[in-house]
């Protein structure tokens, strides 16, 4: 989900930043039918196929998820905003939708990966944005955090399945670079980690350009570089290929999903236009990408996403997209407001909104 930093968040945030964010804000040209009207033939098809089950569990402003190996548990990061003055990570039952907070081990006697965090940050602090769940040498899982509390920054947990139940160990942070403002996250096998950067706090004595944001990368061997070529408006969600040599980033205000290759000689940027405001990214089981976003004008987004409401109502849609011809698979709607992320659980897909009190959960559409 676009989103301000921490600083930044709520009806005080200055005008100014909003006019960063929105102001080219551009008219949606060409809405597909079935995602506004569901009166098409093919939309009926994938209605009937997406079942509505029951809207739990109830959790506020679940805006990313991770599933975990095994398929019991998802990890939500449930986001700050309306009446929430701060985030939590919060753990859910695939089997019987219940909730948690997830307890975190805030023990480490150093930090294991950026020497600048001395210690995680409070609770009572802690401002969770984009998440991302990776696999890394030996199969140990670490879970990457994009945080607004205190400092920009990704937060770093390991992640223990030993016990009855998942937990959470800090392992240390990157910190972002001065003036950055974090949003999507994705971390290759090997440790290499990519953030799209909404790109620096408004500063009025330089306008802002349209090349606000780009994407940011962090190995150990360098630390923090910008990727060429990877300026864009707003980027949101954003993915990694599993052999880690493409990445895939939502340009949000024009509504673009970009493939950016990061093997030299190559066609750095590919994109495809899509009918809607892309949020957050998720590979499928098939190897598609799910793309979750907004059926409405960037205004309106923004107007309810800075207000202190509980539940935007923001139309939303789902697309598949073929990651190598970027294509459109097929699309199909959803019911929830503001939906942000798109991921497979089992039989389902669990569907999470960076405004509200749900995750909405459907039958996953059978294949035509």
């Amino acid at each position: 989900m676009v989103a301000l930093p921490a600083r930044l968040i709520g009806l005080e945030a200055p005008e100014m930043f909003r006019d960063l964010l929105f102001r080219r804000a551009w008219r949606l040209r060409t809405i597909a039918a079935c995602a506004v009207t569901m009166m098409t033939a093919a939309c009926a098809s994938h209605s009937q196929n997406a079942q509505r089950l029951l809207t739990a569990p109830v959790i506020d402003n679940a805006e990313d998820l991770a599933l975990l190996p095994g398929g019991e548990w998802v990890i939500a990061s449930s986001m700050a905003g309306g009446k929430k003055t701060h985030g939590e990570l919060m753990l859910v039952s695939t089997k019987t939708g219940a909730v948690e907070r997830l307890d975190i081990n805030q023990t480490a006697e150093q930090n294991a990966v950026d020497t600048h965090c001395s210690a995680p940050v409070a609770p009572e602090r802690f401002m969770p944005h984009g998440i991302a769940l990776v696999s890394g040498p030996n199969d140990a899982l670490r879970l990457y955090v994009v945080n607004h509390g205190v400092r920009e920054s990704v937060e770093i947990f390991d992640v223990s399945m030993s016990g009855e139940k998942p937990s959470l160990a800090w392992a240390g942070c990157l910190q972002l670079p001065e003036g950055g403002a974090g949003n999507g996250i994705a971390a290759s096998r090997e440790g290499s980690v990519f953030v799209a950067n909404m790109g620096q706090p408004p500063n009025p004595e330089k306008p802002s350009t349209p090349m606000d944001g780009h994407v940011l990368r962090w190995d150990r061997e360098g630390g923090w570089s910008r990727i060429a070529q990877s300026a864009m408006i707003i980027p949101n969600g954003i993915l990694v290929s599993p052999d880690g040599d493409q990445i895939y980033v939502a340009a949000y205000i024009t509504g673009k999903l970009v493939r950016i290759d990061l093997r030299p000689g190559r066609n750095r940027w590919t994109e495809m236009q899509l009918s809607f405001l892309p949020d957050n990214l998720r590979w499928s089981g098939k190897g598609t990408i799910l793309v979750t976003g907004h059926l409405d004008e960037p205004q309106n987004v923004q107007d309810c996403y800075l207000s202190a409401n509980t539940v935007c109502a923001t139309p939303s849609t789902i697309a598949e997209i073929d990651p190598v011809t970027l294509e459109t698979v097929r699309t199909f709607p959803v019911s929830i407001g503001l939906g942000t992320v798109a991921i497979e659980v089992g039989d389902e897909l669990w569907i999470g909104t960076a405004r509200g009190p749900t995750i909405e959960r459907l039958a996953k559409p059978a294949r035509d």
